[in-house]
């Protein structure tokens, strides 16, 4: 009834999944900076009630009030994702052993899209939204797990397609 699934050979997986595991890292990793700074200005411009679509100076932003904001809100989205991301890794594992590993991490996947989606939106947003509600990026993450349960997923399906006599010991 159902088709074959799609099978790929040995040879091009694990390149394949090195390559999705390196562009996932690179791409979280180039955003955070960028985003960042976008953040600081946003707090900036509120704690010293400025109205200007510009990118102020970074020298401005640099005071206390600020960076003390900035980093209440940083904080706030790290514990979310990271309460989210434990809360269904275990889930996720379970299910990746019924469904199959790909599914959980296109899941996972999708999961990070959404939630920097949603992060994008909230500072574009933000003179209409409170900054804080940022927060809430946990929430996509209880989809798919986010960045964690990807690597799981990857290092899943490396060790499932490696044979166990070509494994260091």
């Amino acid at each position: 009834m159902w088709p074959r699934p799609y099978t790929m050979p040995r040879d091009y997986l694990l390149p394949f999944l090195s390559v999705c595991l390196f562009v996932i890292q690179l791409g979280l990793s180039v955003s955070d900076l960028p985003s960042i700074k976008l953040m600081q200005d946003i707090v900036c411009k509120h704690v010293h009630r400025i109205d200007s679509p510009e990118l102020l100076p970074e020298e401005k932003c640099r005071d206390e009030p600020v960076q003390q904001r900035l980093n209440f809100i940083m904080m706030g989205m790290q514990i979310s994702a990271t309460i989210s991301a434990t809360l269904v890794a275990f889930p996720l594992g379970v299910l990746s052993d019924r469904i199959g590993r790909l599914s959980v991490l296109g899941a996972s996947i999708l999961s990070m899209i959404l939630s920097q989606s949603y992060a994008m939106f909230v500072r574009w947003k933000s003179d209409m939204i409170p900054l804080e509600a940022i927060w809430c990026i946990g929430v996509a993450l209880l989809f798919g797990g986010g960045r964690s349960v990807a690597e799981a997923m990857v290092f899943a399906i490396i060790v499932d397609t490696v044979p166990e006599s070509k494994r260091q010991a």
